[in-house]
């Protein structure tokens, strides 16, 4: 492994332990001193300050991260456009209506945990709970990574029927 390498997977695992933490400052710190020819450094960047609350940073990150990894930039500008604006005129809860909007179009690896991500951060336990259900069936890596801690699974810890859904999980193993 030459320095480059183990350089890089210390940036990266450490910002991911501090994301984790919910330590995001630290995280990303840890990000910014990855390589700027990473394609994953802005999007996690992005993602940290969508966690932290701060989306004005969160969108701005996210649009570069969408180019760099190649996107079409009539495509990718019109999103971040569009939720830029939905979060200027509605804050949060706008930006993830808005959000919604976008992620019901897409079916990739991470659609089911996205959109249990945004039905939680707009306070919609069913839908939430419905699509972690399908996440474990269909896509257990993600639903793995994400479940103990994503911040916006917060509005969903004190409802009785996430704590029998993560007991039922881990009686299983």
């Amino acid at each position: 492994i030459n320095p480059d390498s183990a350089s890089f997977l210390r940036v990266y695992y450490a910002g991911h332990v501090y994301r984790q933490c919910r330590h995001y400052d630290q995280a990303i710190e840890m990000y910014e001193q990855a390589p700027s020819t990473r394609s994953w450094k802005q999007e996690y960047q992005a993602q940290a300050y969508l966690e932290k609350g701060d989306y004005t940073n969160a969108i701005r990150l996210g649009k570069l991260a969408a180019l760099a990894q190649g996107g079409d930039p009539i495509i990718v500008n019109a999103k971040y456009d569009a939720l830029e604006y939905a979060f200027k005129e509605g804050g949060a809860r706008r930006y993830w209506e808005r959000e919604l909007e976008f992620e019901l179009s897409r079916n990739d690896e991470r659609h089911l945990m996205r959109m249990a991500v945004t039905y939680a951060r707009l306070n919609r336990s069913d839908e939430a709970l419905s699509y972690l259900t399908r996440a474990i069936k269909e896509t257990p890596g993600e639903f793995g990574l994400k479940i103990n801690t994503n911040p916006s699974f917060d509005s969903l810890r004190t409802d009785r029927r996430f704590a029998a859904f993560l007991n039922e999980l881990w009686r299983k193993k």
